[in-house]
């Protein structure tokens, strides 16, 4: 862009930004700053890719039903994950009421949450707090179903960033290696 183009377009933003100003001075400047926002928004929804747009109306509806289809999206993310024999894993969706599991009661927010149950007894839980704009949702989705792996790992001893062996409770580098003492 030469030096020409940019001084016009620098103008016409500022021409564009003192005409905003004049009528957001009005008395009934809300209505003109509503629909300059909605239509911004409008203009940015066009230039989203496919995907986003198919996903967007999906945010739009109830925030339960969006926290559904992230539970979901996860649920089928952890099935890809080796859990050993006789781990549970089960991903749902919190609003931000109190949910029960295995006899606490246990606050939330609104997210997702995954509850594993080892073989001997032990309940963990991982939980993210959703951020209602599916790009960063997914994102996160992936994370938790990571994070059950490595809970699972952590708590049968062989995830290599613990700091102690559960055996023989000698610290342990962060690539694993035991320290003897």
């Amino acid at each position: 862009m030469t030096k020409l183009e940019e001084e016009k377009q620098k103008k016409k933003e500022l021409e564009i930004d003192t005409d905003y100003l004049k009528e957001v001075d009005k008395p009934d400047g809300w209505k003109y700053v509503r629909s300059y926002e909605e239509e911004n928004q409008r203009k940015a929804m066009q230039g989203r890719g496919d995907r986003l747009n198919k996903l967007e109306p999906l945010k739009n509806k109830a925030k339960v039903t969006y926290l559904s289809w992230l539970a979901t999206f996860c649920k089928e993310k952890t099935s890809q994950v080796e859990l050993p024999t006789g781990w549970e894993c089960e991903v749902i969706p919190t609003t931000g009421q109190n949910i029960r599991v295995y006899g606490r009661s246990m606050k939330t927010r609104e997210g997702v949450a995954a509850i594993m149950k080892s073989p001997e007894g032990n309940v963990y839980i991982r939980a993210i707090l959703a951020a209602f704009k599916p790009e960063i949702d997914l994102k996160n989705m992936s994370t938790l179903a990571s994070q059950v792996e490595n809970t699972s790992d952590s708590a049968r001893g062989i995830l290599l960033s613990d700091k102690k062996d559960p055996v023989t409770g000698m610290k342990k580098t962060k690539s694993g290696v035991i320290i003897p003492s």
